[in-house]
């Protein structure tokens, strides 16, 4: 028996050159793929597609740039694993260097294809392994994180409108913003690039031995920050491996050549050279799990000798990257430093309120006939007693930290100059570091605007801030969200939100409190104020909303989506649509809370296909003359407990370590 044991095991691990393997990947199946498809045109042809645990018609047609591939569609109502599109490229040794890139870019938070080995069959004929790759899509920016993000491609000219990818059509404040950004790009003005992650793609590509830009060079182009994100994904088998670098249209890539940019670059090398040790494990593992597949019958150890020698060449690029040889030598010209604005380039409006370094409004009236933008990094003082009023479509804008001073009896005014024409709106640039501190503030009137190629969506919009909101009263907004805030830390207290077009509150990766906050619609059912807002929209998230009220939403109390994580504690909901939405991959609890006279009180749903559902655990509430308690779809679930766990209130803060 044991030499029986012994003959099974070493016949299972026993891996020298001489054994064939069979490997196993998950099968595709295709009925007829690779049938009546043009190579050339490449239109589209519906086919059925299977897959574990997935069945339906998509559409697909043959890689135009790649032997041999496939893109494959899938219905918008019905993502395979939350993936929009996919390319199925034959796989050869190579393409496992396309995972080792995945890995880096995750570990260096670069928004990167997920890629992964598959074998298809069309209509029962095995076609051999599939290297698969996620196509970039919009679906593909959202589940990123980057839901203001747009796909935009390298050297975009508004003046061609059909070179716009099909989500800036019928947007020329978003094409006039992108194409702004691509062309500083190429004149070498970084100001609009995501440093960073120019950086990570330079140092993949130098990692692969390849400088070409494939996709014609996409781009996230991100609506809140104004600026250009490259996307990397790894250049197929044969696209150019020459070391030469593509460039399409206007030499709009030489952010290569940034000084600034190849410094991160080599950066983020030594960053990655000092833990070598275990990105030498990581990409043995992937070997380790892939060898078999990539194997398809051949000598076991052959495959490992090349996987080896493929995973050796991918490493040394990547510790040692030569950014001269793929990319030229750095041009000093083309650095993207961008010098802070002089004092004296001042506004002429803002001149006057100029003492020290700060810009400081006393109490007294203000009226803002034009844009008004404060200089970057210049600190601006709003004293108790000011008032501000702002004309039709115009917006002030604060490039530095802001603290707003009014008192219960000596508030701080922002008020429209014709209440039947909304201002823009009053917004605040950080960078992630900035101090955003607003008392005794009392708004209203504004709307959103385009400003200095930024969209801000709220009346008032603050983006990458420390933020404390605290005894505000906001309200009649006339945009998209009468508050928008934009990864902040936040701490938002005693404040009064009221009648909006949209949205009362909008945080988008937010982390903090509302605490003792009050949410409300007064406006009468036939006016635009309310027609489709929440009182709190929360994306991606991690928030404690405590001892808060929520009267009369039209649409819903707290809207908790796209993977947030939120506590609500003690709060009211009144007379809402909808009084607590869960959705989208969130978790939410609600406990000692009190739900009356509302239509739904808790809704528990995926919404967007490109995520799951969500889960909501409710405690001991109160729940009076609803009329459904619960609506939970087939995605999603709703629990209830006696009292939440003590890990959980030490993560939202309720309770100490």
């Amino acid at each position: 028996l044991t030499w029986i044991i012994v003959v099974c095991l070493q016949h299972k691990i026993d891996r020298r050159p001489r054994q064939k393997v069979e490997g196993h990947a998950e099968r595709y199946d295709l009925d007829s793929a690779s049938t009546g498809v043009d190579a050339v045109d490449a239109h589209w042809q519906k086919r059925s597609f299977r897959a574990e645990g997935y069945a339906d018609t998509v559409r697909v047609h043959r890689a135009v740039n790649t032997t041999g591939g496939l893109v494959i569609d899938f219905p918008s109502e019905r993502l395979f694993r939350t993936q929009r599109s996919i390319a199925l490229i034959p796989a050869r040794i190579g393409a496992v260097q396309a995972k080792y890139a995945q890995l880096v870019a995750d570990a260096l938070g670069q928004p990167t294809p997920e890629v992964s080995f598959v074998r298809l069959f069309s209509c029962g004929r095995d076609l051999g392994l599939f290297m698969k790759e996620e196509r970039i899509t919009s679906e593909f920016l959202e589940k990123r994180g980057l839901a203001d993000g747009t796909l935009v491609r390298q050297g975009f000219d508004t003046d061609r409108p059909d070179d716009a990818l099909p989500e800036m059509r019928g947007e020329p404040d978003l094409q006039a913003a992108a194409a702004h950004a691509m062309t500083a790009m190429g004149s070498g003005n970084l100001e609009r690039m995501d440093t960073t992650a120019a950086a990570t793609s330079i140092l993949l590509r130098c990692a692969h031995g390849n400088a070409y830009v494939p996709d014609e060079g996409l781009f996230a182009f991100l609506r809140s920050t104004g600026r250009l994100m490259p996307l990397f994904r790894s250049p197929r088998d044969d696209q150019r491996s020459d070391g030469t670098i593509v460039l399409p249209k206007s030499g709009s890539g030489s952010f290569f050549t940034s000084p600034v940019v190849r410094r991160r670059a080599l950066v983020l090398a030594d960053e990655l050279r000092n833990d070598s040790a275990r990105w030498i494990d990581r990409f043995a593992a992937v070997d380790a799990l892939w060898a078999p597949a990539l194997a398809q019958g051949r000598s076991i150890g052959l495959i490992n000798a090349q996987l080896a020698r493929q995973r050796g060449a991918f490493l040394a690029r990547l510790f040692h990257p030569d950014l001269d040889l793929l990319f030229g030598n750095a041009d000093g010209a083309l650095s993207g430093a961008i010098a802070l604005q002089r004092k004296d380039s001042l506004d002429p409006w803002l001149r006057p309120l100029m003492m020290g370094d700060t810009i400081r409004f006393t109490r007294n009236k203000y009226i803002i006939d034009h844009d008004v933008l404060v200089p970057h990094g210049l600190p601006v003082v709003l004293e108790k007693g000011v008032r501000i009023t702002i004309a039709p479509g115009r917006s002030l804008v604060v490039n530095g930290p802001l603290f707003v001073r009014g008192t219960g009896l000596n508030p701080v005014f922002i008020r429209p100059q014709d209440e039947a024409a909304p201002y823009g709106t009053f917004c605040v640039n950080g960078d992630g570091t900035t101090r955003c501190e607003l008392r005794g503030l009392r708004m209203s009137g504004g709307s959103q605007a385009w400003l200095d190629g930024r969209y801000h969506s709220g009346m008032l919009s603050v983006h990458d801030c420390h933020v404390v909101l605290e005894k505000c009263v906001i309200s009649d907004a006339h945009g998209e969200d009468a508050v928008n805030l934009k990864r902040c830390h936040a701490e938002i207290r005693e404040c009064d939100f009221s009648d909006a077009k949209d949205d009362l509150v909008d945080l988008d990766f937010v982390k903090g409190v509302v605490d003792r906050c009050s949410f409300a619609s007064h406006a009468q059912p036939d006016t635009t104020m309310n027609a489709n807002g929440d009182g709190l929209d929360v994306s991606g998230s991690h928030l404690l909303v405590r001892d808060c009220t929520f009267d009369a939403l039209r649409d819903k109390g707290i809207s908790i989506g796209e993977v947030s994580q939120v506590f609500v504690q003690v709060c009211v909901f009144r007379n809402d649509r909808l009084a607590i939405a869960a959705k989208d991959l969130s978790v939410a609890y609600v406990d000692g809370c009190e739900l009356v006279g509302n239509r739904i009180a808790f809704g528990v749903y995926r919404k967007k296909p490109v995520f799951g559902g969500a889960h909501l655990t409710v405690f001991q509430n109160t729940l009076r003359d609803n009329g459904i308690e619960k609506d939970v779809d087939a995605f999603s679930t709703l629990t209830t407990g006696a009292n939440p766990d003590m890990k959980v209130l030490q993560a939202f803060g309720i309770v100490g370590p």
